[in-house]
């Protein structure tokens, strides 16, 4: 069974707003706005409307899933490309694995496995 990668990151709302500090949080808007997924306009407004940690994380979160399952999938690589040394990884049971298909991405504690941009549900 497929899910959307909103979904999940829906699921893991939570520890991701009581996990991020501000530099991921600032670190992840640099990264986003590289990407393209979100504009200067919408990083500056993350940043400056929202003055405690919590509600950045929250800010940033609904912001992107607002953008549609790709965007989640590109925050989520780059959430634990930032997250240096796994600390989230561990909490949200997140871990990666190198594949002749490419990255994997593991959901384990909320029981799903993404491979690109299609999740499934184990």
């Amino acid at each position: 069974m497929t899910f959307l990668l909103d979904e999940v990151l829906e699921r893991v709302r939570t520890e991701l707003k009581d996990s991020l500090t501000d530099s991921v949080i600032k670190q992840l808007l640099d990264d986003l706005n590289d990407e393209k997924v979100l504009g200067d306009e919408e990083v500056e407004s993350i940043l400056q409307q929202n003055p405690l940690q919590a509600d950045r994380a929250r800010c940033l979160i609904g912001s992107v899933k607002k953008k549609g399952p790709k965007a989640c999938q590109i925050l989520l690589e780059k959430l634990q490309k930032r997250d240096k040394y796994d600390r989230l990884g561990l909490e949200l049971g997140i871990a990666t694995e190198s594949a002749e298909m490419g990255q994997i991405l593991k959901f384990v504690k909320y029981g799903y496995i993404m491979c690109k941009s299609r999740l499934w549900q184990i």
